[in-house]
């Protein structure tokens, strides 16, 4: 063989062992499909959704460079956050720890009850005033109803026009919180609960959104009633 045969055949083999491998690039660091399938599979578990259901997984930064996790992926909710735009965190536990926030929007679809036609306020709840409509019940901040049962006979507190959900705060029910009342504030945003004392500016039942003055801040807030003594702000 000619020496300049010799070298054209060496060639492609020394270009093959000095030549960076994308395989063994690819698997130097953790997989971002595994991370967004591991969110995919917890949400789908916590939040036990249905086939009208669906959850969209922000998408992760292609250029993220994490450690291969030698232990299995684990997922969680931080605190507070589960809402229909959530946070959902992933995990490895060694023996390279690290830890990673994914944002996720979940639609949750449910039938609920909307009027069927406009409803006076004062009228008692009657099945032939309402039907079922679906609705991604994650978006619904008011509350609603999907059991007619529930709800027969009771009193409305407000008229409802055609095709409005029926919400906690239109049925009429005995006051938990008068008017003048020292009350709790409780508020919760990314995972911090912050409670405060307050008054209530306005009389009302289990489910109602009245105002409240925050007696630190002197401000006046909107804030839904829990329970005897107890209102949330909705963050």
């Amino acid at each position: 063989m000619s020496p300049k045969r010799a070298v054209s055949l060496a060639l492609p083999l020394i270009l093959l062992l000095t030549q960076p491998s994308t395989t063994v690039a690819a698997e130097a660091y953790q997989s971002l499909t595994d991370i967004t399938h591991t969110v995919e599979q917890f949400i789908l578990s916590e939040y036990k959704l249905d086939a009208k259901s669906a959850v969209e997984i922000g998408r992760l930064d292609p250029r993220l460079r994490l450690k291969p996790c030698e232990q299995a992926l684990q997922a969680f909710f931080p605190q507070a956050s589960r809402k229909s735009k959530t946070t959902v965190g992933v995990r490895c536990t060694g023996p390279k720890t690290w830890t990673i926030y994914v944002s996720a929007t979940i639609s949750q679809v449910a039938k609920v009850l909307v009027a069927r036609q406009h409803i006076p306020s004062g009228s008692l709840i009657k099945a032939d005033d309402f039907e079922f409509k679906e609705y991604d019940i994650n978006r619904l901040r008011y509350g609603y109803y999907t059991d007619l049962q529930a709800v027969l006979g009771k009193p409305l507190k407000r008229h409802l026009n055609h095709g409005a959900i029926l919400t906690p705060s239109s049925i009429a029910v005995s006051k938990v919180i008068k008017r003048g009342e020292s009350v709790s504030i409780l508020a919760e945003t990314g995972g911090i609960s912050i409670r405060a004392k307050g008054q209530a500016l306005e009389a009302g039942g289990i489910g109602d959104i009245i105002r409240v003055k925050n007696l630190k801040s002197k401000r006046e807030i909107e804030a839904r009633i829990t329970g005897p003594g107890q209102v949330k702000v909705d963050l």
